[in-house]
């Protein structure tokens, strides 16, 4: 697939940032040397994509960025901006893509220092609304900016830089599709069970989180020789589990999971128990985010847990990361909601979890080494439950 770029266009605010907001703080969560890619793809259905005004919408995303600011995987990459040409680092860039067919792509590239998948969700649902409405812009809530405050940068906190891709380990991405009837039959074997020992309604990305687990504790013991001990870590959304209002609160506001199998004295692999230690994780942060008395140093604390994590050799950590419920399927610009949501596969290990259309399935990201990639194929959870 050929991609010919025709215009580009560095934007800045309408008008001049006010002197207090040229200066932005980053809060101790807001530390991921990274960007962050998606692309919403819009299909011409109603022919209301054929005259489509890219003006219009660098206006509106001009108009977005004042009215926030007081207030085969490899052709995935060429449908979102490449930074290899700019001369400085921004903090975010979209490219618009135009198929003869006439659908088009919109891909959207930020720096994850500024902004985690939550806070983008509204930014870009806030553009699409002021391109949509004539008065779009009075219907979007304004973002605020005080987690600086609230959790203050830290000389102790720092984060790995993921190492580059290895020619001998070669990273591939694979989409695996849970549907709705899929999900809630696991449901039903996760908690009916004989060997379950689940106290709880497991969610759809415990369900499906704790299904891909498996299958990579099983690549790994076939890798070694034996079973061995993991961990699974999983993004905390910190809005709402704190006595701070953070619901419309710009920035990286979450703090690493972990969930912890333990090998020892195991005979066999039992997907309700690996979905009742994700449950358990999950309630333990909720705890000790209600019990916090200093809520920067419980953050802080999960990190330098997730980081000693890393470094056991013993001990597999496989990444987990969900962009579910975060209203990526609800961008509309006029043309409709987007046909799909993608993801870019990132040069690391990772598993990221999105939903699919309909909102109650899973599309799950699997980015992992290439043999380990072809076996985790094969594992027969994987093979029933996924399309």
């Amino acid at each position: 697939m050929e991609v010919q770029i025709t215009s580009r266009k560095l934007l800045k605010p309408s008008v001049q940032t006010p002197p207090h907001l040229q200066i932005l703080k980053l809060s101790i969560l807001d530390q991921y040397p990274y960007y962050v890619p998606n692309i919403f793809y819009y299909t011409n259905a109603n022919h209301e994509i054929e005259n489509i005004n890219t003006q219009k919408l660098v206006e509106q995303l001009e108009k977005s960025l004042l009215e926030q600011e007081p207030k085969p995987y490899e052709l995935l990459r060429r449908l979102v901006p490449s930074l290899a040409e700019s001369a400085t680092s921004p903090l975010l860039a979209i490219q618009v893509n135009i198929f003869r067919c006439g659908g088009l792509a919109i891909g959207v590239l930020n720096s994850h220092r500024i902004a985690g998948r939550w806070t983008m969700s509204r930014f870009i649902n806030a553009w699409a609304t002021t391109h949509f409405h004539d008065q779009g812009i009075s219907k979007v809530t304004p973002p605020t900016f005080v987690s600086p405050f609230i959790f203050p940068d830290s000389s102790r906190l720092s984060f790995p830089v993921p190492p580059p891709r290895m020619a001998s380990k070669k990273i591939v991405a694979k989409i695996f599709r849970f549907d709705r009837e899929a999900i809630e039959k696991l449901k039903s074997e996760v908690i009916s069970g004989a060997d379950s020992g689940v106290k709880h309604h497991p969610s759809r990305v415990e369900v499906v989180s704790a299904l891909i687990w498996k299958a990579l504790i099983s690549v790994a013991k076939e890798k070694h020789g034996y079973l061995r001990s993991s961990s699974m870590s999983l993004p905390f959304n910190l809005r709402g589990k704190v006595g701070v209002p953070l619901d419309n609160q710009c920035g990286n506001l979450c703090r690493p999971i972990i969930a912890r199998f333990d090998a020892k004295n195991q005979s066999k692999l039992v997907l309700s128990e690996l979905v009742s230690l994700i449950g358990d994780a999950k309630r333990r942060a909720s705890s000790e985010c209600v019990k916090a008395i200093n809520i920067p140093e419980m953050v802080t604390n999960s990190f330098a847990d997730m980081f000693e994590e890393l470094n056991k050799s013993e001990v597999d950590i496989f990444r987990f990361t969900s962009w579910c419920r975060m209203g990526l399927y609800e961008v509309d610009f006029g043309w409709g909601k987007p046909a799909w949501v993608s993801v870019v596969p990132p040069n690391i290990e990772l598993t990221i979890l999105n939903d699919t259309k309909s909102g109650d399935g899973i599309e799950a990201w699997l980015n992992l080494h290439e043999k380990d990639m072809i076996q985790l194929q094969q594992d027969p959870d994987i093979m029933a439950f996924t399309s």
